[in-house]
């Protein structure tokens, strides 16, 4: 082996010691807030009403090839909006969200797997004082020639029950629904030095 080899079979070995990546191509992406959106879709009387969430942060891992191999999120509960003020209130309440103990909602994959033209990641939602694996699908597009932001969409079916929202008489889904539908519409930008 001649010593170029060597030198970069040393900077691979200690990357990988280091868990930092070998290439210089891998990257991390953060979310940009204006451009960025975090909804859901519920049921309250049988009516399907939408909500957002106006505080959030995001961050996605690339791999040397360019493809998503971590998704990060962290929701700040307390700016759930659904347009309409006293179902906001009711919302971040102790029987719902109960803000004042848990103002945060983690979110973190596990596994990505790529399906077609998206992928398909299993991933650890926590809401409350509960943590649930869910199936979170989604496409990453990639920044174009003259573009220096990425994209992700994506889209997960929750049931708000496993998670202990709605405690009480709000159990009942007769008034509000036990199924959730979560859409994501990120941009992204390079962090700094990634």
């Amino acid at each position: 082996m001649n010593p170029r080899d060597c030198a970069g079979a040393l900077l691979a070995a200690l990357a990988a010691l280091s868990g930092l990546p070998s290439s210089a191509t891998a990257a991390d992406w953060v979310a940009v807030p204006e451009c960025s959106s975090l909804s859901f879709f519920a049921t309250q009387q049988g009516a399907r009403f939408e909500g957002r969430f106006e505080r959030f942060e995001a961050q996605v891992t690339t791999a040397d090839d360019g493809r998503p191999v971590e998704v990060l999120a962290t929701i700040e509960l307390e700016s759930v909006s659904t347009g309409d003020e006293e179902r906001d209130l009711t919302v971040v309440d102790v029987d719902f969200f109960n803000t004042t103990l848990y103002p945060r909602s983690m979110f973190r994959t596990d596994l990505i797997d790529a399906r077609g033209d998206g992928y398909r990641a299993i991933a650890d939602l926590s809401l409350r004082d509960r943590s649930r694996p869910i199936v979170f699908d989604f496409d990453w597009r990639p920044p174009l020639e003259n573009d220096a932001r990425a994209r992700l969409t994506g889209q997960s079916d929750l049931k708000r029950l496993e998670f202990g929202v709605g405690q009480g008489d709000w159990q009942d889904t007769e008034w509000i629904g036990d199924e959730v539908e979560v859409r994501v519409d990120v941009c992204l930008e390079r962090r700094a030095g990634s």
